[in-house]
């Protein structure tokens, strides 16, 4: 039940018709059976290992905030071993044994034969982020079972994000709104924002940068730098669209998740970039890891080692993969640079000709890690980013260009991207969304939802296209 199928809207439609003329007592139930309905159309085998993760959580947690057995730290230990140990298990056993095969000299041929559980990656560590904030007294532990389970479980991002976290989230399952109908209309554009954002540009870029890099032996330097430059916005907008169509479907009712995106590619250095992406696991790393081990409040050694560690772990998070922790591994060496040349960095002017090429430098360095992102393995990234170092400008032509894409496709899904990134411009330079307010005004706003509905008809894939699976599904 993709978010971008037909029949995720007539669920999502019969699911916010029944919960809002329910009584209020009955609502989070209802939504609770819904999240695990919705669940169990990608997993159903795993519901158990989700409900297990859940009543372990939140078991756990009850039990350190009451000190049972005189113990308050056992129980958020052996919570967390049971999350971290089943997340193991199933996304990352294979990988460390076949590589302790590897070292060894053997040869890597083990296989667990676990299929890895849909959203486990998320789920994870919003039910670790609940048991490490009650330990801190950052959130109350929930009495109520079924209303944790609501928030580990709650349909829109369970399964790619955003990580939830108990002090946003719980208080909104506690206390459920009422109907709104600017508040509904404000879910539905932002839905539809994300759907367009997906099938008609990301699933458009997605063909041309999979038909460059499959033939990266052969294919031009220059079609494999725009393949790689192309990457870059979708991966955007493939998170960034279903970002959008998950936190619609939750305002839908009447929830407000956290914001996952800021403008990324406006950013003036690979730190910043990191402020503005994927928001929601950069601040879990932030808060559980990177500031536990100090952070950059002690020597300039140990914040480059803390900056490390950090970004191998987001590697690591996103990927059981060498590829992955390559890509993890870049970002971190990237910020590294950045605090050894913090004082030169600093007394750069700030002229507008100055950040544009800081935010140029920065697009380039985080497309270059992306490769190895998206490349089938490490030795294909290092081959594509070999063939572009060594000759970046050389064989591009349109004729060459019709070799890996349908060119008016593309050219859309540029000129899409384009207006986009002005759109995130007026928005960094005003505060206020292109689209703010527009719910308020009847005829504009179903204008606007129609055109944009329209244009996903005509140039998605409801226009012969095929859909494309979403980029995180897999983590």
């Amino acid at each position: 039940m993709a978010f971008c199928s037909l029949k995720y809207l007539l669920f999502l439609a019969a699911v916010t018709a029944v919960y809002y003329l329910l009584p209020l007592r009955l609502r989070c139930p209802f939504l609770l059976l819904a999240s695990y309905a919705f669940y169990a159309s990608f997993s159903p085998g795993f519901c158990l290992l989700l409900l297990a993760a859940t009543a372990v959580s939140w078991g756990c947690a009850l039990a350190s905030a009451r000190r049972l057995l005189g113990r308050d730290t056992l129980w958020i230990v052996l919570g967390a071993l049971w999350l971290f140990g089943a997340l193991f298990l199933y996304k990352y056993l294979e990988f460390f044994v076949r590589s302790a095969q590897t070292l060894l000299g053997g040869t890597a041929d083990f296989s667990s034969g676990l299929l890895l559980p849909v959203g486990i990656s998320f789920y994870t560590f919003s039910a670790a982020s609940y048991l490490f904030d009650v330990k801190k007294g950052r959130a109350e532990p929930e009495p109520d079972f079924l209303r944790y389970a609501l928030y580990i479980a709650f349909f829109p991002s369970v399964l790619s994000g955003p990580i939830n976290r108990a002090g946003q989230l719980l208080p909104q399952i506690r206390s459920p709104r009422g109907f709104s109908y600017e508040r509904f209309k404000r879910g539905l554009m932002r839905f539809a924002v994300g759907a367009a954002k997906k099938l008609v540009l990301a699933d458009a870029l997605a063909m041309f940068v999979s038909a460059a890099f499959s033939d990266a032996e052969n294919a031009p330097g220059a079609v494999l730098l725009a393949a790689a430059l192309c990457n870059s916005f979708q991966i955007y907008f493939d998170f960034a669209g279903y970002t959008d169509m998950a936190l619609g479907s939750a305002l839908i009712l009447g929830f407000e998740l956290g914001e996952n995106f800021r403008a990324p590619y406006l950013a003036q250095s690979v730190k910043d970039f990191w402020r503005r992406w994927h928001i929601s696991l950069t601040s879990w790393l932030r808060d559980y890891i990177y500031f536990p081990l100090g952070g950059s409040r002690i020597s300039r050694a140990r914040t480059i080692f803390n900056t490390l560690v950090v970004f191998l772990v987001s590697g690591l998070w996103h990927g059981a993969d060498g590829s992955f922790l390559i890509w993890g591994l870049l970002n971190g060496l990237y910020q590294v640079l950045e605090i050894l040349l913090d004082r030169p960095l600093r007394r750069l002017p700030d002229r507008a000709p100055v950040r544009l090429c800081r935010g140029l430098v920065t697009f380039l360095l985080v497309s270059a890690a992306w490769v190895f992102f998206t490349a089938d393995t490490t030795g294909r990234a290092v081959l594509i980013l070999g063939r572009i170092a060594a000759c970046p400008l050389g064989g591009m032509s349109m004729a060459s260009l019709r070799e890996y894409t349908g060119i008016r496709r593309l050219g859309l899904a540029l000129l899409c991207t384009a207006l986009f990134l002005i759109a995130e411009l007026r928005r960094e330079r005003t505060g206020v969304p292109v689209l703010a307010g527009l719910e308020k005004q009847s005829f504009p706003y179903w204008l606007t939802l129609g055109l944009t509905a329209f244009f996903i008809a005509v140039f998605g894939c409801y226009g012969g296209f095929s859909a494309q699976t979403f980029v995180y599904f897999k983590f």
